[in-house]
């Protein structure tokens, strides 16, 4: 059940674009929709996207959605560990959902989505 209407932000810098549909649902969680590329010019945004997210809603669990990421480069794989820290340090449970063939490749050969799925100490 979805507690208020989608908002979609668009940022666009230097040519990056990074688009951001939140959702929050009334058991607590946050679905942050993400779709463009997130790599060094537009991973700042990411990051204070997310962030600004946790802050506002407090969620006790973020669901980032990357299926509409068509590229995510080192910069984007920082910035993902970052929140994912951010987000334990504020008691929730940040997970990354549907990603695109591109972003679970990276994912994979970096073994950023083994220490995502890991359990918080």
């Amino acid at each position: 059940m979805v507690t208020e209407e989608p908002r979609r932000r668009l940022v666009r810098i230097a040519g990056a674009t990074l688009d951001t549909v939140t959702t929050t649902g009334a058991d607590g969680r946050l679905c942050m929709i993400m779709s463009g590329e997130i790599d060094m010019t537009s991973a700042p945004r990411f990051e204070a996207a997310v962030s600004h997210a946790l802050d506002t809603h407090q969620p006790t669990t973020l669901e980032l959605d990357l299926t509409g990421v068509t590229f995510k480069d080192s910069s984007g794989i920082r910035v993902l560990l970052r929140v994912h820290q951010a987000a334990q340090a504020r008691n929730c449970t940040l997970t990354v959902g549907q990603v695109s063939p591109a972003v679970a490749r990276v994912l994979d050969i970096t073994g950023v989505r083994a220490v995502l799925d890991r359990p918080p100490l």
